[in-house]
């Protein structure tokens, strides 16, 4: 009960001694204020509820308002300015793209020799001898040519003849080998010449060629000595048959033998050196195996084939 009831019920209760009222006159008018108090009250704690309940309300609103929108303003922050459309590339039916192959080996081991004046060292790169007339007894004239085209084109890179390089003259071309672009070898036959056979060698791709003189054994520096030309089985390891004859019945006499890529030559009679072992006992049917892999020859180092 607030304080302006207290007040007026009491002052109604002092006026009784001048008023005549009954008993129950007295306490009808007592209920009546207490129930206009109760009344009162009530009212003041409903408006006080439902305040709350408006204010609760709201919050609610606002609440799931904000659950509701806060993804949409999500993505719309994360779209990129002016995206750049993918578009599925066109293909050209006359023109359909090139699968790309698989890697194929810079240089071949062992060469491929197509014919004994001819060596390819991949599918692009060769050179080939042509041989010329003789410039006198035990000479040979030579041209020199290189196909960057896998044999389509040839270009003459050089000449050996009487009028340049005459110290090259000497002897006859028995074959040609290169292991890169670079390094290359001709093999040279020279009858009477003790020192014979011999290679002469190219450093740049057969632009220039000097002799390089092999070593012989003794026991065979009175032999009547031939030579095919030199096969590589890796770009360091290589040997050159030394035959008593070429393609007819002779055998094997020895093998020069090279493990740092021909600077070198080591005549060997036995019959392995480092990761090379050969078996020349049948000169039709020559054997060597590098490294697990295994090679023939039926001339006595002409020609190879892998088994």
């Amino acid at each position: 009960m607030n304080d302006s009831m207290k007040e007026l019920e009491k002052r109604i209760k002092n006026s009784w001694e001048t008023i005549d009222l009954s008993e129950a006159a007295q306490q009808a008018i007592l209920y009546n204020i207490k129930m206009h108090q109760n009344t009162g009250l009530n009212k003041f704690r409903k408006v006080k509820l439902y305040s709350v309940l408006y204010g609760l309300g709201l919050a609610a609103v606002m609440f799931v308002t904000f659950i509701l929108i806060n993804p949409l303003l999500h993505k719309h922050q994360n779209v990129q300015p002016n995206p750049t459309v993918q578009k599925d590339p066109v293909v050209n039916e006359a023109h359909p793209p090139k699968v790309k192959e698989a890697l194929k080996p810079e240089y071949y081991f062992p060469q491929r020799f197509t014919d004994k004046d001819t060596v390819f060292i991949n599918d692009n790169m060769g050179w080939k001898i042509v041989h010329g007339e003789a410039g006198g007894m035990h000479k040979e004239a030579a041209t020199i040519f290189q196909t960057k085209d896998g044999g389509k084109t040839w270009e003459n890179i050089f000449n050996i003849d009487g009028q340049k390089n005459s110290n090259l003259l000497s002897g006859y071309k028995m074959g040609i080998t290169f292991i890169n672009n670079k390094q290359g070898w001709i093999s040279i036959v020279l009858d009477p010449d003790p020192k014979s056979p011999y290679l002469i060698k190219t450093t740049d791709g057969g632009k220039t060629w000097s002799i390089q003189y092999l070593p012989i054994p003794n026991q065979f520096d009175q032999e009547l000595r031939q030579i095919t030309r030199p096969v590589f089985f890796s770009s360091t390891d290589g040997m050159v048959p030394i035959v008593s004859e070429i393609g007819g019945t002779g055998k094997l006499l020895y093998m020069e033998i090279t493990h740092d890529a021909g600077k070198t030559w080591i005549p060997i009679v036995e019959q392995s050196s480092g990761n090379i072992s050969w078996d020349f006992s049948d000169p039709h049917n020559g054997k060597v195996t590098y490294k697990n892999k295994k090679w023939e020859t039926p001339d006595l180092g002409e020609t190879w084939q892998s088994k």
